[in-house]
């Protein structure tokens, strides 16, 4: 982990200092290389983040898979940084790591879960009866 520093910063006086000659040195590949090594390393720190959740409640992929309703594949894909929890998925992490008992209120809702869908927030809420499903506005 890296080392904290704190700074304080008074109205009115420069904070720190800046190589001039760097910034004017810095070609738009420079930039573009430097974009692409932070995704390359936001996406390892999804990763990790996913998978330590996932360990942390004691899973395998498979189990944390169905438990939370998405395929292994795209539990796989997270982990190996292919891809990121986005949305729904990525507050369901977020909440997991935070209060791993939640799995038990998951499974409580389990044949619900996937019978529910969520309109935008202030769209109306609408009954539909085709293939048992209700939208349900939060």
């Amino acid at each position: 982990m890296g080392k904290t520093v704190r700074v304080r910063i008074q109205p009115g006086q420069p904070v720190g200092h800046i190589d001039t000659r760097k910034v004017d040195a810095t070609t738009e590949a420079d930039i573009a290389r430097h974009m692409a090594e932070d995704e390359r390393e936001a996406m390892q720190d999804a990763a990790r983040y996913a998978r330590r959740v996932r360990r942390k409640l004691g899973l395998s992929q498979r189990e944390f898979a169905r438990r939370i309703h998405v395929s292994v594949e795209t539990v796989r894909n997270w982990e190996q940084g292919k891809r990121v929890p986005t949305g729904a998925a990525q507050a369901l992490l977020r909440v997991l790591d935070k209060a791993p008992e939640a799995t038990a209120v998951i499974e409580q809702y389990e044949g619900v879960l996937s019978l529910v869908e969520v309109a935008p927030r202030g769209a109306p809420a609408a009954n539909v009866n085709d293939s048992k499903r209700k939208i349900v506005s939060m």
